[in-house]
């Protein structure tokens, strides 16, 4: 081989060694986008670019990614779709649907690079707002709640505000109720987005025509109590409000429920006032009497003699202080403005009542006479067969109503068919004049008929007797 072709050989060989030599790969060092944040409103879109550096990387593939799934993403445009009705929040007084992170990311290298969206509503103007009425005819102190309809349904914001253009007439509130203040005309307003709606709202006035009490006379006691009711017509009218007055409260107080209280003796009108009619109550309070005290309780007199009793009447300013005396035998006391007579021996319950009280004095009346000595059967424990007594006792009661001393010495039942006395019991009692004293006296073992007591006393030095007879009673007294 030729020095030549020599040559061209070694020539052919480096050519095919550098044809064979493969290229220089060149990384991604970083990744940025644009914007970096971004404020949508429901329904736009955008667009994030990105860059990679350095600009002669070799793989410069981007993956895209959202952190909201409303919120999508594709080859750096960004949409949404937030369903309709979804939840917000507010941010500078705008509502915002939602927020996310959009990220780029490099194939190489898995660098990243991010962009902040933020999604607002959309803003649906309000087109038309109506109410439920436009004219109210309203009493005083009726009201109505008004309805406001606001169109669109899916408008941003439906708030309504409520005014009224004469809030002495008729006022509302911010749910749309009106109150009916006083008779007139006002206008009631439903405003919202620069909408509005009114309502002619007209208060009338219906006037009481009369008024009438339950009572229109009462007489109460000091410290009672009562409620009058009233009654005002028509039944429709605006205001029934009644007010009550005392013209003498020093009498008689009324509050303004009606109710009365009597304070002292004498008369009051309660008046009831509605509108321009009125209706009264003749009130008369009276002072009851508490209570009456005799100024002596038990007195004893001699046939003939006098005495003066005086009833004292609490409280003192009882309305009626009128005493009414009265005796329990005008044979035995009579008694005239509280003076006693003396008029036969016995006794006497002397009464003095006023109003419901009543107090009482015992007078007893004794004789110079033995004629004052009497016996009483009280009743007595026994079996009684056909009239005849026996298996008991008897009960007697002997008074002394003379005006002296006398010593109750026996007693002795006699049969009153036979006459044959059982045996005689001893009693040696003494009696002072106006005193008496009891005894029970055994019946015989043999049983007695319709049976005597005759009791043996002395009177004066005197031995006399006086009786009493079962069932009916007779009194004797005869000197031996």
């Amino acid at each position: 081989m030729s020095k030549g072709s020599i040559l061209n050989v070694l020539a052919a060989l480096a050519l095919l060694t550098a044809c064979n030599k493969q290229p220089e790969t060149i990384s991604v060092t970083d990744i940025t986008v644009n914007p970096t944040s971004a404020e949508l409103i429901e329904g736009e879109t955008v667009t994030i670019s990105a860059t990679i550096s350095p600009s002669d990387a070799t793989n410069k593939n981007v993956q895209w990614s959202s952190s909201n799934p409303d919120i999508q993403v594709s080859n750096g445009t960004v949409t949404t779709s937030f369903k309709p009705g979804a939840a917000t929040t507010t941010v500078n007084g705008k509502e915002v649907l939602g927020k996310g992170t959009v990220t780029a990311k490099t194939e190489d290298g898995g660098k990243t690079a991010t962009c902040e969206i933020t999604v607002f509503a959309k803003t649906i103007a309000v087109t038309s707002i109506s109410l439920s009425a436009d004219i109210l005819f309203l009493e005083k102190g009726q009201n109505f709640k008004l309805e406001a309809t606001v169109l669109p349904d899916n408008a941003s914001n439906k708030t309504v505000q409520w005014t009224s253009c004469d809030e002495s007439v008729a006022t509302v509130d911010q749910n749309g109720t009106v109150n009916a203040i006083s008779s007139g005309n006002a206008t009631i307003t439903a405003s919202t987005g620069g909408v509005s709606a009114s309502c002619a709202v007209t208060v009338i006035f219906i006037p009481v025509s009369s008024i009438y009490l339950d009572k229109t006379s009462l007489t109460l006691e000091k410290g009672e109590t009562v409620t009058l009711n009233a009654f005002v017509s028509p039944d429709e009218a605006t205001d029934k409000t009644v007010k009550w007055t005392s013209n003498d409260t020093s009498v008689a107080t009324v509050d303004q429920n009606g109710q009365v209280t009597a304070v002292s003796s004498g008369t009051a009108s309660i008046r009831a006032v509605a509108g321009d009619y009125h209706a009264s109550c003749l009130v008369t309070v009276i002072v009851p009497v508490a209570s009456i005290t005799m100024s002596s309780t038990e007195l004893t007199l001699r046939i003939g003699e006098t005495a003066l009793l005086e009833a004292t009447i609490l409280p003192e300013d009882a309305t009626d202080k009128n005493l009414f005396w009265d005796t329990s035998d005008p044979n035995v006391a009579t008694v005239d403005g509280g003076r006693i007579t003396a008029v036969n021996f016995g006794l006497a319950n002397i009464t003095a009542q006023a109003g419901y009280q009543l107090a009482s004095c015992i007078v007893t009346v004794l004789t110079d006479s033995p004629e004052g000595v009497t016996a009483e059967y009280l009743g007595g424990e026994f079996s009684l067969d056909n009239g005849f007594l026996q298996n008991g006792s008897l009960y007697f009661k002997v008074s002394n109503m003379s005006t002296d001393p006398i010593t109750v010495k026996t007693v002795q039942l006699f049969d009153g068919e036979t006459g044959n006395g059982s045996d005689i019991q001893s009693l040696n009692c003494d009696l002072a004049p106006g005193l008496s004293n009891e005894w029970s006296i055994a019946l015989p073992a043999a049983g007695i008929h319709s049976p005597v007591a005759v009791f043996t006393y002395t009177y004066r030095g005197e031995e006399l007797t006086c009786s009493a007879e079962y069932r009916l009673i007779q009194i004797k007294s005869k000197r031996r």
